[in-house]
């Protein structure tokens, strides 16, 4: 950039003589100079260094690989683990989508836990301490042509995290009443084991499904007119429509 910078004024300069001489010599013999320009100012004009100016013309292209070669260089930083704990966050504090109604304070920053548990996506950064903060929030509803009206203030609560922990990311109220908690994987097991081996035999049609401990198909095609799916198979199997006597 610094040698890109010097043949930049070194062009200006030239320019400004060309076009300052073309001036002197186009103006009418005799005629007066501007008020508060004078001779001097004229000639100080053209004291113009070419030496200097002759020598940025010298700068050659061999210069420019090293000047890119130090502003390409890269530091590498080690990163420090975030630990988990509590960390400065902003929230909103708005309590409508109403873009009428104007809240002050619109936002804040509160301390909520962030941070990584290793390398395990069970275990995530949760408050195991939390402390309840009541903020009054200023409310104005904007009703055209410059006018406003004041409304009631607003008492929001926002919970602030003191202390954090790294604890499962499912717990054991997520479970299913066909599954049971393993408190060491952090995670709900079925415990209909039988459906589940009946359901593996089947590998080219049935998959086990672990949310809902059911068997469940690989597939679930469109079927043509005349067929429904059948889940328990599936396959599109041909509808059987039952005839019945109409009512009399």
């Amino acid at each position: 950039m610094g040698i890109v910078r010097h043949r930049l004024v070194a062009v200006n300069a030239c320019i400004f003589f060309v076009a300052f001489a073309a001036v002197v010599s186009y103006a009418p013999a005799g005629a007066d100079a501007p008020d508060g320009y004078s001779s001097e100012d004229a000639n100080a004009a053209f004291d113009v260094d070419f030496d200097d100016i002759a020598s940025l013309g010298n700068i050659t292209e061999t210069e420019v690989p090293s000047r890119t070669r130090r502003q390409a260089e890269v530091v590498i930083i080690t990163p420090s683990p975030a630990a988990c704990e509590p960390e400065t966050v902003t929230i909103s504090l708005r309590q409508s989508d109403d873009l009428s109604i104007y809240y002050f304070p619109s936002c804040t920053r509160v301390q909520k836990c962030g941070g990584c548990c290793g390398n395990s996506e069970a275990l995530v950064c949760q408050p195991v301490e939390i402390e309840k903060l009541y903020f009054k929030i200023a409310v104005k509803k904007y009703l055209g042509r410059r006018r406003w009206k004041t409304l009631a203030p607003k008492i929001i609560t926002v919970e602030r995290h003191v202390k954090c922990a790294c604890g499962c990311l499912i717990k054991e109220t997520d479970c299913t009443p066909l599954q049971e908690y393993n408190t060491a994987e952090c995670s709900c097991k079925c415990t209909n084991t039988d459906e589940k081996k009946k359901c593996d035999a089947d590998k080219v049609n049935m998959k086990w499904d672990h949310d809902s401990c059911s068997c469940k198909c690989k597939n679930d095609p469109i079927c043509s007119s005349g067929s429904i799916f059948n889940s328990n198979t599936c396959r599109c199997e041909e509808e059987r429509l039952s005839l019945r006597r109409p009512a009399s």
